[in-house]
C-alpha cells in the first residue's frame, strides 16, 4: 500500500499539480535540447568547466518485491555546488535569480525542471558546496504514487562531515523516506538516515 501525502507533510513543496512536470516537459521537443538545457545550467550557473553524461544501470525493488534493472542518464559536473536553498529553488517553481552576466540565461527559472521532466520521471540531484551537500529530489514517480495534489519536493543536507544539517527531524526523515523509496538509491538508506 502507498503512503499519503500526509505522511510527507513536512516536506518543502511549491503549489503547482504534479501533472505540469509532464506538460511543461513538452516545451523541449527533442531530447538533445533538454541535454543542452541542463549542460547549460552547469556552465552557467555552476561555473562547471567538466561536463559527463553517462549512463548507468541501478537495480531497484518494485512495489511488488521484485527487482529489475534501471537505465539512468548520470550527469555530472565540477561546478561550485548549490547551498540547500539555491538547491530547492532550483527544483521548485516560482523562483528566478536572474544575473547581469549577459551570457547567462536565467538562473532557477524553468530549464532544469523543463529539461530533467523531458529525460525521465524523475530527477534526483545530488550537490556539494563550500559549507554543505545536499541530495534534492523531483519526482513524477514518488508524486503520483503518493496521491499529490502539488508539489513536493524532498530534500536533505549535510555538513561537508556528514552530519545532518537544517530542517527539523520530521522534515528530515520524510525526504529521506520519499528518496529512499522512490529513487535509483533504495540499497542506501540506512547510510543515509
Amino acid at each position: 500500500m502507498d503512503p499519503s501525502p500526509v505522511q510527507y507533510s513536512s516536506v518543502k513543496h511549491t503549489v503547482i499539480h504534479p501533472n505540469f512536470l509532464h506538460t511543461n516537459s513538452t516545451s523541449h521537443r527533442w531530447a538533445f535540447s533538454a541535454i543542452a538545457e541542463l549542460i547549460d545550467n552547469a556552465s552557467d550557473d555552476a561555473q562547471a568547466t567538466q561536463f559527463c553524461i553517462d549512463l548507468q544501470q541501478f537495480e531497484v525493488t518494485g512495489e511488488d518485491g521484485t527487482s529489475k534493472e534501471v537505465d539512468t542518464l548520470v550527469f555530472m559536473d565540477n561546478g561550485t555546488g548549490m547551498n540547500p536553498l539555491q538547491l530547492h529553488k532550483m527544483l521548485g517553481f516560482g523562483h528566478s535569480d536572474k544575473s547581469s552576466n549577459a551570457r547567462a540565461i536565467g538562473r532557477f527559472g524553468n530549464g532544469f525542471k523543463a529539461g530533467s521532466m523531458r529525460l525521465g520521471q524523475d530527477a534526483l540531484v545530488l550537490t556539494k558546496c563550500t559549507t554543505s551537500q545536499s541530495a534534492g529530489f523531483l519526482s513524477q514517480t514518488f508524486l503520483k504514487a503518493t496521491g499529490c495534489e502539488d508539489i513536493l519536493v524532498p530534500m536533505a543536507t549535510w555538513d561537508l562531515e556528514g552530519r545532518r544539517l537544517g530542517a527539523g527531524q520530521a522534515d528530515l526523515k520524510q525526504s529521506l523516506d520519499a528518496i529512499m523509496r522512490y529513487s535509483i538509491f533504495q540499497a542506501c538508506s540506512s547510510q543515509l538516515y
